[in-house]
């Protein structure tokens, strides 16, 4: 369920079917650090899977056959690893997107936010698993992120800054 409200006052509601017409759902959130986490699991315990944390990639080659790619450890040293594939998730700036000239559009959106994530640790009713808050005085976002975690995403309003963003009053004030 989406919702769409301005303070405590809810301007739309929207069902969000559980899958889409594509056949993949429709609405999808995950808390990263545990999605993380798993993944480093189960790939560590893959004895075909070489897990190279604090290392930077810095080169790539690609052929018929795989690709290669140079990695720079913490200290500096230089390495290639070979495999027939390469996944590409490495954040928003990618080195590798950029290494094979894949474009990317600046569209020039850049505000501040405040993001807070938390861990549940009682219920609260009554909270959507998606509410957009259209208030012009202070736009932001509420989601749930997997079965404990809920993240509220709240603009940093011009002339504010960071510091008494952060202030204990204000945190509190905006999450309330």
């Amino acid at each position: 369920e989406y919702e769409l409200a301005n303070r405590e006052r809810v301007l739309l509601t929207t069902k969000v079917a559980p899958y889409a017409t594509h056949g993949w759902p429709a609405f999808i959130s995950l808390y990263q650090p545990a999605f993380e986490s798993e993944l480093d699991r189960l790939a560590k315990a893959e004895p075909t899977i070489d897990v190279m944390q604090g290392s930077t990639v810095t080169a790539l080659a690609q052929d018929a056959n795989g690709v290669e790619v140079t990695v720079e450890d913490g200290a500096g040293a230089a390495s290639r690893v070979r495999g027939r594939w390469l996944i590409a998730a490495d954040g928003g700036n990618s080195f590798v997107r950029g290494a094979l000239g894949v474009p990317y559009e600046d569209l020039g959106f850049h505000q501040d936010w405040l993001v807070i994530d938390a861990k549940k640790t009682r219920g609260r009713a009554g909270l959507p698993p998606y509410r957009q808050f259209g208030d012009p005085d202070q736009p932001g976002m509420s989601l749930q992120m997997g079965p404990v975690h809920r993240r509220w995403s709240v603009m940093i309003l011009p002339g504010e800054s960071l510091d008494e963003v952060i202030e204990p009053k204000n945190f509190w004030r905006r999450l309330d």
